[in-house]
């Protein structure tokens, strides 16, 4: 294990909690001794043989997905006879990795990549058009979402890997207890319920901290559910000065105070997923990584916990959910391997179909490959939302594409920050301002 792998398993992300939740892999990346995962049958490539492959990887929260996804790599380099190298790092130490990576000009042939790491990484990712192309004709066409983020101009700098789902978590007990039998449909409604659960002592959990996943899923989630938006369909003129996301921080200032835990200008990955397993927090949105984990991290909310749907507002229901994709970066040295797995083995139909069912929900795929399979899906009722979840997945920058400026926007929490800026007593106005002038420094710079 290197030191960053070790660095990174010391750590404690939500990845990394809950990857030592019920069927945690024993140690690091190596997998449990005798585990029966399946995998895809992996044709072997006489041109890569004897060659060195570095996977920069991102290990899923959910660990049966995770050990598959790992499995497969292992099973795939040693059909290939290629020198397999797996590296993870803590996901708050990602964009700089990447940015280590892009100044050495080597360290990685395939990587990981979030939404906003492929927009500031742009200029070191290879041109992957016809191979992005292939693999979305053979499972059906890309999901909107993903495939917008995965395209700069005319040309593919990326390939869509999963749609991570994102769901509201609720204490039904708790909402019981102040009048609410079902979650509530509107921003609206859970401002009213939350109220009433703050004054009982369970707030409702909303980050605010410089988290990469839950941060965005709260706050882009009310912004665009309020009409708001940052850009323009040019994606060059800024929109984000507008009435509708005036009302929203005028919203969000009396939600924040009347209704949300008021400790979360600190929280990371983990922070919602603690205060929830604690009892401090009556609901939070997060991937399904909490309601997954509470038969070993928390068994007496198993029966108290339900899963709700995307919020309404003025401007419609909307609901931002963290997307990856695999890049292959221009310093890689190792191009025909990394083409080879991806084409061979992380898109075969199986590995697909089985990973999707292993993360039971979590890692929804980029493609519509599986749409119409009822076999690959949850049968958790309180899952069954993970189909067609993806569909709903909106990129940032949006009205306009996804560039490498909303990248850095969304590496510099622009959006987040506005929002815990007025959370702390900043006009929502002047918090505008603030953030409009951020992004004209980014566009400017670009």
């Amino acid at each position: 294990m290197s030191n960053n792998q070790s660095k990174s398993f010391r750590s404690m992300s939500r990845r990394s909690f809950l990857r030592n939740s019920a069927m945690a892999a024993a140690g690091g990346l190596a997998l449990a001794a005798g585990a029966k995962i399946s995998a895809p049958r992996i044709a072997r490539a006489a041109d890569i043989a004897g060659s060195k492959f570095t996977v920069l990887w991102m290990k899923g929260s959910v660990a049966p997905a995770a050990d598959l996804e790992l499995k497969m790599m292992q099973d795939w380099a040693a059909a290939n006879q290629v020198e397999l190298t797996v590296e993870n790092v803590a996901l708050n130490e990602w964009a700089a990795k990447l940015a280590t990576l892009a100044e050495i000009g080597g360290g990685a042939d395939l990587i990981h990549l979030y939404t906003q790491h492929v927009g500031v990484n742009t200029p070191v990712l290879s041109d992957v058009t016809a191979l992005k192309k292939e693999i979305g004709d053979k499972f059906g066409g890309w999901v909107h979402g993903p495939d917008s983020v995965s395209t700069v101009g005319d040309k593919a700098v990326a390939i869509p890997t999963y749609v991570y789902g994102q769901y509201w978590h609720y204490r039904k007990d708790l909402f019981a207890e102040v009048g609410a039998d079902a979650w509530p449909s509107t921003w609206e409604e859970l401002h009213t319920v939350g109220k009433a659960l703050k004054e009982k002592g369970t707030p409702i959990g909303y980050t605010l901290g410089p988290a990469v996943t839950d941060g965005a899923t709260h706050n882009y989630s009310l912004l665009w559910s309020f009409g708001g938006k940052e850009f323009e369909e040019d994606g060059k003129t800024i929109a984000l000065d507008s009435p509708e996301t005036l009302a929203c921080l005028e919203f969000f200032r009396d939600f924040y105070h009347d209704a949300l835990n008021e400790e979360a200008f600190a929280w990371d990955e983990l922070g919602n997923n603690q205060a929830y397993l604690s009892g401090q927090i009556a609901a939070t949105n997060n991937a399904n990584t909490i309601y997954l984990g509470l038969a070993t991290n928390a068994p007496d909310l198993v029966d108290k916990t339900s899963l709700g749907g995307a919020l309404e507002g003025p401007g419609g229901r909307y609901q931002y959910m963290s997307m990856q994709y695999w890049g292959i970066p221009t310093y890689s040295s190792n191009v025909e391997a990394a083409t080879t797995f991806l084409k061979d083995a992380f898109y075969s139909e199986q590995f697909q179909k089985d990973v999707l069912i292993a993360g039971n929900g979590y890692n929804l795929p980029a493609h519509h490959g599986l749409d119409k399979d009822d076999s690959a899906w949850p049968t958790d009722p309180n899952l069954a939302a993970a189909r067609g979840l993806a569909d709903a997945a909106r990129a940032p920058g949006y009205a306009g594409p996804f560039t490498t400026s909303v990248g850095q926007s969304m590496d510099k929490f622009l959006i987040i920050n506005m929002f815990a800026a007025v959370a702390q007593g900043t006009e929502p106005k002047d918090a505008i301002k603030a953030t409009v002038d951020e992004m004209n420094a980014i566009l400017q710079s670009s």
